[in-house]
């Protein structure tokens, strides 16, 4: 080359394999000629076909477009923010009692499924026994175990059958999902036909099926890595389509069917009794754990009762008291204790406390019918 640099330089002597093309110097002053022809004339030589700087554009508007299309589908399948669900839950529920729940942590099932091969694990149990507040606490137990591990992520959906968009398996695989795409962004191009044109996406967004074959897709997608998910209150959707789910669930995590891929993601369902997955490892709140749940219940009693320490006349014995009443008549029901405190959080003297005890049904079909009763005269 001579001193005197060019805004064009032929560059020879450069070699490539399998007729591809190499460049040297200041990228924006290199372009591509053809390869066939190196000892062309200087105006075959600087008759550009492509500038890298052209190139690097259409790259750009080609991520930028995917980008667009990814963030459409994202849009298209959500329906409500996991997070923003589980706070609200914790406003109507309350928050958790410091050590209750936390002896799921030495089940020796949920270890198995937390560190061992165990890739489907069922949490089930009657009604008031704290399975969705179990729920919460091991979505927050796995936030902090997943920040530990890496590139381990956390997905997880609470069910609820007063809530359209959480209560049909449909629903329930738009949000795994939308959380899914979210969480590992790249997994999105190869289901992006689905959601092609308006009419494949509301095609997609109400089929079972199609949302089963994504869903499919994506758990055993190579690049997927280690995910947990947490789905609460399963047994809350509608049940002609959870007839089609489960089996599907069950299926897929199947130790003879299951992929090497799909051992990636584990799953967590925590609901009161479901056909189809009795075979599955299982976790029974009553009667299995039926001493953890209880001792569960007496400090939810024992710190609930502590708040009606306000009323004048509060003391050890009074504490002690109603602490027995509410342990003996609930019958180791979470929901029950809640019920009756809501009742007692209004009144304002000790006498009233106790006379509303002495008035209040034993377990939780008699606290309904008795909340039935009230609305109906309140209407």
């Amino acid at each position: 080359m001579s001193n005197d640099p060019s805004p064009y330089q032929h560059i020879s002597g450069v070699s490539a394999q399998n007729g591809s093309q190499a460049f040297a110097g200041c990228a924006r002053d290199v372009y591509f000629t053809d390869s066939k022809n190196p000892q062309g004339s200087s105006a075959d030589a600087l008759n550009p076909c492509l500038s890298v700087y052209d190139v690097v554009t259409d790259i750009y508007v080609l991520i930028e477009a995917l980008e667009e299309k990814a963030a459409a589908c994202r849009n298209a399948l959500f329906l409500t923010h996991p997070h923003v669900d589980r706070e609200s839950l914790m406003s109507t529920k309350g928050t958790r009692v410091d050590g209750t729940c936390e002896w799921i942590r030495q089940n020796e099932d949920y270890q198995s499924w937390l560190h061992g091969d165990t890739r489907l694990l069922w949490i089930s149990g009657g009604p008031g026994k704290g399975k969705t507040m179990l729920s919460i606490f091991l979505t927050r137990e796995l936030e902090k175990i997943t920040q530990t591990m890496g590139d381990a992520e956390l997905v997880f959906n609470f069910c609820s059958h007063q809530d359209e968009k959480r209560n049909t398996a449909v629903a329930v695989l738009r949000m795994l999902v939308h959380e899914v795409i979210t969480k590992r962004p790249k997994l999105v191009k190869p289901i992006l036909p689905y959601f092609e044109t308006p009419e494949k996406t509301r095609q997609t967004l109400s089929s079972l099926e199609t949302l089963w074959i994504i869903f499919t897709r994506l758990v055993q997608d190579p690049d997927l890595g280690a995910m947990f998910c947490v789905l609460d209150g399963l047994d809350e959707c509608d049940k002609d389509t959870l007839r089609v789910l489960v089996p599907r669930i069950v299926n897929m995590f199947a130790p003879k069917i299951t992929p090497p891929t799909t051992k990636a993601f584990k799953l967590v369902i925590v609901s009161r009794d479901i056909l189809g997955l009795q075979g599955c490892t299982q976790v029974k709140l009553d009667p299995d754990n039926k001493k953890q749940v209880g001792r569960d219940v007496q400090l939810f009693v024992s710190v609930r009762v502590g708040e009606l320490s306000r009323i004048e006349g509060f003391n050890d014995e009074f504490h002690a008291a109603v602490q027995k009443t509410l342990l003996e008549r609930s019958e180791g029901t979470f929901l029950w204790v809640g019920f009756v405190m809501i009742e007692l959080s209004q009144i304002r003297t000790c006498t009233e406390v106790l006379e509303t005890l002495e008035d209040l049904p034993s377990g939780l079909p008699a606290i309904y019918s008795r909340m039935l009763l009230q609305i109906k005269r309140e209407r």
